[in-house]
Order: structure tokens, then sequence, then C-alpha cells
């Protein structure tokens, strides 16, 4: 059932309980079935012929595929292999749970996770858009979760290429990376194909350039396309690498803030763990003048906030998971967190601090105030 691959690395566990104390979701939920290693446990037992079943599947569907177990592993041992190959699984047998079933049939349907048609994918932006060339030397890419649920993000980083004298565009149409349907159905053939459509409409604009608002667009084409024979010819950039380059080369200009805050910054699990990039965010929370507090647990060792497609089918763990990193943040006597990942800041304004003591700045527009 599972391949070789995703059977060494649930046989490769050695029961030392690390990735049981790093799991936001167990954490969160205080279930041990949602560990990592319970999850490699119940792997190894349908490898050995056990019935995969639809509690197994649910299983398998607790968790935000955020790495920190990996991470923190010195076997080798990577649960996201055999999760998303699990997953596959699910969706094969039809044992996909009841929660999940309808952002499976919308991203399937429509590319995204959201429900809503791919034509209207672009639509908050389309103003801005539409005064934009058709041909340029960088690429914007805005990714699903800016576009349907942060379109503001995407309205800043686009005000902030156009101060420095970019030469860029937004594909109008935009087409998905793939990355959320990898995540829900795991790497089928069905989201590589999908990636060589991708990789062949942003060619088709002549950019040398791809600059990726969202890190688990980063991660999919920087890390998995190229395995797939869809690498672009393209440079690939994060939008926080971009940017902080724009800012050292001089060609933008960031004044600093007046009411100078402490702030926290939260690190993308995808871009810090999976892309290794720390530095350029940290480097323009500097440049605004802020003073930053760092989290004990980040960079490579940051904690998840929950993530968009948990949330969207499990509200209440995504929740929870969210409201345990403000904690972390507040310990830390900072005023503000700061993001840069639309799926983050979605998560945590969604979620809100209870206590009112802490806010929630995007990077990017924080950046846009301060240009």
């Amino acid at each position: 059932m599972f391949s070789e691959t995703a059977k060494k690395n649930a046989d490769a566990c050695r029961f030392c309980w690390m990735c049981r104390h790093v799991c936001p979701v167990a954490n969160s939920t205080g279930n041990e079935a949602h560990t990592p290693r319970a999850k490699g446990l119940l792997t190894s037992l349908v490898e050995r012929g056990s019935d995969y079943t639809p509690d197994m599947a649910e299983i398998m569907y607790q968790c935000c595929l955020c790495g920190a177990c990996s991470n923190d592993c010195v076997t080798g041992f990577e649960p996201p292999v055999f999760i998303r190959e699990a997953r596959t699984h699910a969706v094969v047998n039809g044992y996909v749970p009841p929660s999940v079933g309808p952002l499976t049939e919308s991203v399937l349907e429509n590319g995204n996770i959201y429900g809503k048609p791919a034509s209207e994918k672009m639509s908050a932006l389309k103003d801005v858009i539409g005064n934009l060339p058709q041909r340029a030397d960088t690429l914007l890419f805005v990714g699903d979760a800016a576009a349907f649920r942060s379109p503001e993000t995407a309205l800043a980083v686009m005000g902030l290429l156009k101060k420095a004298g970019a030469n860029y565009t937004v594909l109008p149409d935009e087409p998905s990376s793939g990355a959320e349907i990898a995540d829900l159905l795991g790497y089928t053939e069905d989201v590589r194909q999908r990636a060589f459509g991708t990789a062949k409409a942003l060619s088709d604009t002549g950019a040398s350039v791809i600059v990726t608002l969202d890190p688990k667009d980063a991660e999919i084409f920087m890390q998995h396309y190229p395995k797939w024979g869809a690498a672009f010819s393209e440079r690939v950039e994060t939008a926080t690498s971009c940017i902080a380059a724009l800012v050292r080369s001089g060609k933008l200009k960031i004044r600093p803030v007046q009411n100078r805050k402490n702030v926290t910054y939260q690190d993308p699990c995808r871009l810090a763990r999976d892309l290794n990039e720390e530095a350029p965010a940290r480097e323009l929370i500097r440049a605004t003048g802020m003073n930053l507090q760092e989290m004990f647990l980040h960079g490579k060792l940051t904690k998840c906030c929950g993530g968009e497609i948990l949330r969207e089918y499990s509200p209440q763990t995504a929740s929870l998971i969210a409201q345990d990193r403000l904690f972390d943040a507040k310990r830390t006597g900072a005023s503000a967190m700061v993001t840069s990942c639309p799926g983050c800041t979605t998560s945590f304004r969604k979620c809100g601090d209870r206590s009112g003591e802490l806010e929630v700045l995007d990077l990017f527009c924080l950046l846009d105030e301060c240009s």
C-alpha cells in the first residue's frame, strides 16, 4: 500500500518521543493518536496486514504537515512522507473524513480549498492588475491564501514593487501551484500534471524572476517541481528575500515607524524549515525601527500557527494551535507579532488574542506604510 520510502520512514521511529513534544496538533488536542509516532505505528501496522480504516484516515488528517517532527528527529524519521501517502489512500478508498471531503472536492474542481471558482481568484486585485503590463521582468505569484483570504497583503507587495521601480506583473488568471492539493491528496499524478501546466503558464510570461508571496508555493516550486521535470528556467524568489534585496540595494526606502514597538516574529514553517530562510524578514523588521524580541522557539524550531488547510476542516484544533503560539509571543513582552505568510496572518487574525494584549502585523502591509 505504501511506497518503500514511506515504509522506511515509518519504521525509522525509535520511540524517543521527541516528536510527541513538538507536534502542534498533539500538544493542542492532548490526543496520543495525533502524535507523529502514532501515525508511524499505524502505517507500520497496515504494512504488516492490518486493514486501513476510516478511523485511521481521520487520524492522518490531524496534522499540519509543518515538519517540526522531521526537524527534531535524529533518526531520519519524516512523518509527512507517509502521512501524505496515507491521505492519498484515503481518497482512493473513499475514507476521506466528512469534514475534509468538501475541501478535496473543491481543490479538484476549482484548484483551491475555499469553494470558490478559479475565475474569482484574482477578483479583489483586478483593478491593480489591470494597470500592469502583460509581460515584465518580474512575475509576482500571489497564491491562493493571499488572493482569497488576505488580498491586502498582495496589494502591499505590489505597492512595494512599484515604489522600488520594479518592472513586474501579475497573471490575471493565475493558476494554483498545487501546494494545497498536494497537502490534501499527496503527491499524486494529478498534482504533477498541474505542476507542468502552472510551470508553462508562468514561463510563458517571459519573466526572468518569479517572486512567490506564499512560502508553501515557493517550497513546491523550488523543491518539488524540479523532481517532476517541471522546473523553471526562471529564478524563483520568496517575497521576503526579494523585498529585503530591494531595501538593501537602496531601491526601496523604508522610514522607521514613529511609535516604535517591541515586536516578535512568527517564522513560517515552510520558509524557515524547508527553505532555510530566516534572515530577510528580520532585516525588514529592523528596517522599520521596531525592536525585535525573539520567541524561544524560532527559526527552524518555529511552532506552527495551525495553517490555512487545517483551519478549513478542523477550525477548533487550528484555533488551539494558534492560541498556543500567541501565548509564546506574549511571553516575549512584545506588543505585536509580525507575520510574513498569508496563511499565518489569516490564522492568527481569525483566532485572535483573547486578552487583547497582542496585535498581529502583516510584514508587507507594515513596510508599505513605512515606504
